[in-house]
């Protein structure tokens, strides 16, 4: 369809490209990582959206994501807003995963 990812009305996520230099579908198909930074970057990636609003071009790390808003979009400090919190750091994005996926945590 000629549907941009900007048209859709429903959740499901747009099909977006991929950067030619980021080796991503290895990143997103590969089994769980034994080495806690890949780990950690995997759980950001399935619970965030690293996908761009404006070019809808999807990252496998918020490092990339953060590079490219910077790069070509001039946004001085990229964020990811998520129960009204901005989320500006790669610890943070971290943090409040942990809310999301161990409330028990937080009581």
């Amino acid at each position: 369809s000629s549907e941009s990812c900007h048209e859709k009305q429903t959740i499901e996520l747009p099909k977006c490209k991929v950067p030619d230099s980021v080796n991503f579908q290895s990143q997103i198909f590969a089994a769980p990582h034994k080495n806690p930074i890949q780990e950690e970057d995997r759980r950001i990636r399935e619970f965030y959206s690293l996908t761009c609003s404006t070019c809808c071009v999807t990252y496998p790390k918020f490092i990339d994501y953060k590079n490219h808003l910077i790069s070509k979009h001039n946004v001085k400090k990229p964020t990811i807003i998520c129960c009204d919190k901005k989320l500006t750091r790669r610890f943070m994005l971290l943090e409040h995963l942990v809310f999301h996926t161990n409330p028990e945590k937080y009581r």
